[in-house]
């Protein structure tokens, strides 16, 4: 039965299959950053610090973040706009479920502080309402840093790969 398995998780393996659970990417990451400026355009100030907390929580993670002096890449980041709309209703109106229209600006510079990079990144996130006004602030927020967390997953994917 041990043969079996071990035969075929090296099928599998070579097929460049991925198991579930079983982290593949353990190499070092490509390029190591600097968060040189994290900006809140919009108008909303609330942002800010999700936005902030989110940005070095996500460099952290994936072992992407480093000092000043160690970055190969100083990267910032402006949310441009984190707008709500409502997109489905019940019959007498009520929205009970919410889109954040999320616009972020990534601004990548090498060590000289050239500009190597530069792009408007956008993402929609829905929330739903309830009428529990704290609960729609929970789920406005979670929703939001979801949506900054794929748009930097976005950015690393095609930063790694232009």
């Amino acid at each position: 039965m041990k043969k079996l398995f071990i035969f075929m998780l090296l099928l599998l393996s070579a097929c460049g299959y991925r198991i579930a659970g079983i982290d593949y990417d353990s190499s070092k990451p490509k390029h190591k950053f600097y968060v040189s400026e994290i900006k809140n355009s919009y108008f909303e100030s609330d942002y800010y610090s999700l936005l902030n907390d989110e940005v070095n929580d996500f460099f952290s993670r994936y072992g992407l973040l480093t000092s000043k002096e160690n970055a190969d890449y100083f990267l910032k980041i402006d949310l441009l706009s984190a707008k709500t709309n409502s997109s489905i209703t019940t019959i007498s109106s009520q929205a009970v479920v919410v889109d954040i229209n999320i616009k972020v600006k990534i601004s990548v510079y090498d060590q000289g502080f050239k500009l190597l990079y530069e792009k408007i990144i956008g993402r929609v996130e829905n929330f739903n309402l309830s009428s529990n006004v704290s609960e729609n602030i929970i789920n406005r927020d979670e929703a939001f840093v979801k949506g900054i967390r794929n748009l930097l997953l976005d950015f690393r994917y095609e930063f790694e790969n232009r």
